[in-house]
């Protein structure tokens, strides 16, 4: 229960500092610019957009919102409740998870993509997008 109510409630903060109208102009923009392209250069170009762009949100986006926490008291705060660290940490990592993956879902969507392997190409995102929040995370933390 604990758990929900933070992922809601990072979800809520991000999307009240800007993250998803940010990331709504990239994807529509990333969308034009692959139905631009030629068939041939357009799956290698969404493959590199997806996982040098989407993957790696959580990696940039993770320090302006830790420190944003920071500068605004809520971490220690947070703190003094039964609010347990690992939970801060995974409702940090399921609301950039989200974001990350729905951001994906409309571009390969969007962008006309014919993947044969949707699956694996969708869990290589998620992977992704865990591994390069959790290494932001990291940084962020020793700040």
């Amino acid at each position: 229960m604990r758990l929900s109510a933070a992922i809601a409630q990072d979800i809520r903060f991000q999307y009240r500092h800007g993250f998803y109208y940010v990331y709504a102009i990239l994807t529509v923009l990333y969308i034009v610019v692959l139905q631009l392209l030629p068939d041939q250069l357009l799956q290698p170009t969404l493959t590199l957009i997806l996982f040098s762009d989407v993957c790696t949100l959580g990696f940039f986006f993770i320090g302006a919102i830790v420190l944003l926490e920071r500068s605004q008291n809520i971490t220690e705060s947070l703190f003094v409740t039964p609010f347990l660290l690992h939970e801060y940490l995974l409702a940090k990592l399921v609301s950039f998870l989200v974001l990350s993956t729905v951001s994906a879902l409309i571009i390969i969507v969007g962008s006309g993509s014919q993947k044969a392997d949707f699956l694996w190409f969708i869990y290589g995102l998620i992977m992704s997008s865990i591994l390069f929040t959790l290494f932001g995370l990291l940084f962020a933390g020793n700040r």
